[in-house]
């Protein structure tokens, strides 16, 4: 997140946490960007999108850790 403010050519530095923790983190995006219009809120944009950001990547692992807690005792029960 700091190449996007820091650096005068950030590139593609905000799609790659976006593509990471997808597809909650469209809401992420969905959220900031009407912040970023507003001149006298405009500086609270980015900080939305890390969190949301942040809580998308904590709920992708928490769905995929309960996915394959699933798939193993799924496995454990037909090999039995």
């Amino acid at each position: 997140m700091c190449a996007a403010f820091v650096l005068p050519d950030p590139g593609f530095a905000g799609i790659w946490p976006l593509m990471a923790t997808a597809p909650f983190s469209i809401l992420a995006v969905a959220v900031s960007s009407p912040v970023e219009y507003y001149s006298s809120i405009g500086w609270l944009s980015p900080l939305i999108f890390f969190i949301g950001v942040v809580l998308s990547g904590l709920v992708n692992a928490v769905l995929l850790g309960l996915l394959a807690r699933r798939l193993r005792a799924r496995a454990r029960s037909t090999t039995r």
